[in-house]
């Protein structure tokens, strides 16, 4: 079982982000579905089913959440600003998304990066070694 970190826009409105964190279901248009889906444009390749999903924005892994189920999608919009995203598959989180315990510093990237760590278990130090190893340090 792998984890996935994933970027969300760093235009994206922190409002919309904060609710990623908050218990749903959430009301009003442009808001993010509950329990939190993410996208993807792409089949993944590895098997992430009870991992977790790592959320960077603005420059920073600023959550994680359990990864309940993934499921083909035929396409989605996403983001306040509807952002179309291709069919491929869609990662379903078991429950709202939970702060880091930490501040970690990571660059923004598209795709997704697969990890073996559970970075929020992790102390600081070897977050940001993993972080570096997979080549999305901000130095």
């Amino acid at each position: 079982m792998s984890n996935i970190l994933r970027t969300i826009r760093q235009d994206e409105a922190s409002w919309w982000v904060n609710l990623l964190f908050e218990q749903g279901p959430h009301h009003g248009d442009g808001v993010p579905c509950y329990p939190p889906e993410f996208p993807l444009p792409f089949e993944l390749r590895e098997n992430v089913w009870k991992g977790f999903l790592y959320v960077v924005y603005k420059s920073e892994v600023v959550g994680y959440g359990g990864i309940a189920k993934v499921i083909p999608h035929g396409g989605a919009s996403v983001g306040t600003g509807e952002n179309w995203v291709h069919y491929g598959d869609l990662v379903v989180l078991a429950e709202p998304l939970k702060r880091m315990p930490f501040h970690l510093s990571c660059r923004g990237f598209t795709g997704i990066r697969y990890t073996q760590k559970n970075l929020h278990e992790l102390d600081f130090t070897s977050a940001g070694e993993e972080v570096r190893t997979l080549s999305l340090s901000l130095t």
